[in-house]
């Protein structure tokens, strides 16, 4: 596709979320992030690639997943599929089949520079101006691996990497066939419950090819960064105060800081990351307020104390 044909124009953020089995098609925290996403990039074109239950933001422009699971790549993607995971299937198979949706999608809207957001992200940042950050580089993620928030100043490093983990499962590349199957293997050997081989796996393994430049949010530049999970303390070099199990926020112009362990600095946060059954979060860091508060914290501590008591007398009646 001839390069003058391509939008480049708007600096488009897009979602994929469709329910399945496992997840729900409009939970309550979507909204909130669409609508953060929104308030930061007014002028930006917000894509919902989703189902007809979370087509009901008239402030996005939704579009019809099931017209994309149409394309033969996508549905032959599921006789190749190896699922090395202990997640269910349908979940981790949809977990590839999205990149083949996202390359058809962007290739089908002429979209070549673009955000891809996870739906579980609050963005805090003009993303027209972060673009510039990352000029340098084809896409970026997260802490080495993650794909939650990407970046991508072009097409075909989405093309590639889509290329690159389709030939590892249809058997065209036996080195890192072998290499993702011991991933597996070896976390299953050490009883490791998280890891197993998903998208984040093919992305740390793409980057150490050195196919494409690639660079990493966590970075701090200017002051900002990009968070990789709220519950984590260390976002690659890092560390950051904590604030119970969670990320201590100071709310500075309606923007959030966290602050540094070392030095004290407070680093502005363009997004917050709530994976998990940290999506409850959402809805609290939209209006401003801290993700936990104290009073959740003293009903779970009574509810541990309560537990251990209950444990104890158990036990004791056992006798």
């Amino acid at each position: 596709m001839p390069a003058g044909e391509l939008n480049n124009k708007n600096h488009p953020i897009i979602f994929i979320h469709a329910g399945t089995a496992y997840y729900d098609s409009n939970p309550e925290h979507l909204e909130y992030v669409l609508r953060q996403a929104k308030e930061t990039n007014p002028d930006s074109t917000i894509y919902l690639i989703g189902d007809d239950k979370n087509n009901k933001y008239d402030f996005i422009e939704h579009c019809d997943i099931k017209n994309y699971f149409k394309d033969s790549d996508v549905q032959n993607f599921k006789k190749i599929y190896k699922h090395f995971s202990r997640s269910p299937y349908e979940s981790d198979l949809f977990v590839f089949q999205r990149w083949l949706i996202l390359r058809n999608f962007v290739i089908e809207k002429k979209i070549d520079k673009f955000l891809l957001v996870d739906t579980d992200i609050m963005i805090f940042c003009d993303i027209k101006k972060e673009f510039d950050k990352f000029k340098d580089y084809d896409f970026t993620i997260s802490f080495e691996q993650s794909p939650h928030c990407i970046f991508f100043n072009n097409q075909e490093s989405l093309i590639d990497f889509c290329k690159f983990f389709m030939d590892i499962y249809a058997g065209k590349n036996d080195e890192d066939y072998f290499r993702i199957k011991k991933h597996y293997t070896d976390l299953k050997i050490s009883n490791k419950l998280g890891g197993n081989v998903c998208d984040m796996t093919f992305f740390k393994l793409f980057k150490s090819k050195g196919y494409r430049k690639i660079f990493d949010t966590t970075e701090i530049i200017n002051g900002s960064t990009y968070d990789n999970n709220i519950n984590c303390s260390f976002d690659n070099k890092h560390g950051y105060k904590m604030r119970f199990w969670v990320k201590k926020i100071f709310w500075i112009n309606r923007l959030p800081y966290c602050e540094l362990i070392e030095g004290g600095k407070k680093i502005k946060f363009n997004t917050l990351h709530f994976p998990g059954s940290n999506k409850k979060y959402i809805k609290k860091i939209y209006y401003h307020k801290q993700a936990v508060s104290i009073s959740e914290v003293i009903i779970n501590f009574y509810k541990r104390i309560k537990n251990k008591i209950k444990k104890i007398l158990t036990n004791n009646y056992a006798y």
